[in-house]
């Protein structure tokens, strides 16, 4: 689900019980705690992937206060979510303008305050440290290293300062471990820096204390540890942590995208292509283009059908998807190189099972 946009929550929360808050003046009070209930509503939605009420909700929030960075941050986030679950590429360009947004305006708001003399609050250094990491992400993404690690950086400068501020922000580790895990744990790609130490012990602690002492990024912390523990190559604990999630949130996609990968890596191939169904399935409910998605859960599932020799599966598998993209095609959905990809791939382990 969301990353990195719960933990504002937290924040917001914490604003009537920590110190450092009521610096903050009169009217910045009465705006924080004015938009916490849609905030909460927000995530609520989100959460169940309610996406279409989510966004309404961002967009009241911009329209409260259409030059401060909170409306656009959420915005972007949902985006993101819906990208990385779903694949769906018309959200794309809508993400793009909403994350710059989000950054300009905390970058305007915190140089004015900076000017008039006045202290800027931690939620402003949160939000264009939010914006900045999901924009890293997207970056990275596209193989974009260079400008990626510079958002990376920029990012964890920002919560750093909110941990400064209040040190008792334990949401605020969840992005620090994501960004100390996977600085390192990708550290081949960025070949252009003369040393990368390898701080992945650390981003798995920091995320560890997210989901102990973490108020509202406990789920989003979990999913960063289903990431990490695939990484590991620690399935068993992948597989009960995407059971939780799961049982909690059964609306889900992305821990399941994460349970089929570990099943099959630890050799559950039977499991591991009636959880790749499973996920088939949802994504045929969805009301988003993500062929792409179905494409590589297709795959995924032929994979460990070859595994346990269903030959007669595997056919049906891919008569489904011939057939899905022709409709969708129909519908006008991008069928991207990617999917098509996926599908030349299918094809040639379906034609190696003939007999």
């Amino acid at each position: 689900m969301i990353r990195l946009i719960i933990i504002c929550i937290s924040f917001i929360s914490l604003f009537y019980t920590t110190a450092a808050v009521y610096s903050l003046q009169d009217k910045e009070k009465d705006f924080y705690t004015s938009i916490d209930p849609i905030i909460l509503d927000l995530i609520k939605n989100v959460q169940h992937e309610n996406f279409k009420a989510a966004l309404n909700l961002a967009d009241k929030l911009i329209t409260k206060a259409p030059t401060h960075p909170v409306g656009y941050f959420f915005k972007s986030a949902i985006y993101d979510t819906i990208i990385r679950d779903y694949g769906d590429h018309r959200h794309y360009p809508l993400f793009d303008t909403m994350v710059n947004n989000a950054i300009n305006l905390a970058n305007k708001l915190i140089g004015k305050k900076k000017k008039n003399g006045e202290p800027p609050d931690e939620w402003l250094y949160f939000y264009l440290g939010g914006a900045l990491g999901f924009r890293g992400l997207y970056r990275f993404n596209r193989n974009k290293f260079l400008s990626a690690f510079r958002d990376g950086i920029g990012a964890i400068k920002q919560l750093d300062i909110c941990m400064k501020l209040d040190p008792n922000m334990y949401d605020a580790y969840y992005g620090l471990g994501c960004f100390y895990y996977w600085k390192s744990a990708k550290s081949r790609f960025l070949w252009f820096l003369p040393f990368v130490s390898d701080e992945r012990a650390k981003g798995i602690e920091d995320l560890i204390t997210a989901v102990k002492k973490g108020r509202y990024t406990k789920k989003e912390a979990r999913n960063a540890l289903l990431r990490v523990y695939l990484n590991e190559q620690l399935y068993s604990q992948t597989i009960k942590l995407a059971d939780i999630i799961e049982k909690e949130f059964p609306e889900d996609v992305f821990c399941l995208i994460f349970k089929g990968a570990a099943l099959a890596r630890s050799g559950q191939h039977k499991e591991a292509a009636q959880n790749y169904q499973i996920l088939i399935n949802k994504y045929l409910k969805s009301p988003f283009q993500c062929f792409e998605r179905i494409a590589d859960m297709s795959l995924r599932k032929v994979k460990s059908l070859k595994e346990i020799n269903d030959t007669d599966e595997i056919d049906n598998t891919l008569i489904f998807l011939l057939a899905e993209k022709e409709r969708r095609k129909d519908a006008n959905e991008l069928i991207t190189k990617k999917s098509l990809h996926y599908i030349d791939a299918l094809r040639k382990i379906q034609r190696s099972t003939v007999k």
